[in-house]
């Protein structure tokens, strides 16, 4: 999931994104967006909750969310 945080807002979105089981990964990267959150669930219902948690933080303004369908490569 890519998210858009307000800058005065990021540590404690990244705080709070930390606490979240589901996420296993965060990156920050350049462009329209400032973070790639990797979230991991079992199912659509599951990740429905997690997407609901996380856009329910404070300062995050928008988020992307595309769904990895297979692995062709990974080291």
């Amino acid at each position: 999931v890519t998210v858009k945080i307000e800058p005065s807002a990021q540590t404690s979105a990244i705080l709070h994104i930390q606490k979240m089981d589901t996420a296993t990964a965060l990156y920050t990267i350049s462009g329209e967006y400032d973070l790639i959150v990797i979230l991991e669930a079992e199912n659509t219902s599951s990740l429905d909750a997690a997407l609901d948690k996380l856009t329910s933080i404070k300062g995050i303004a928008r988020t992307k969310t595309s769904v990895i369908l297979s692995t062709k490569f990974e080291r």
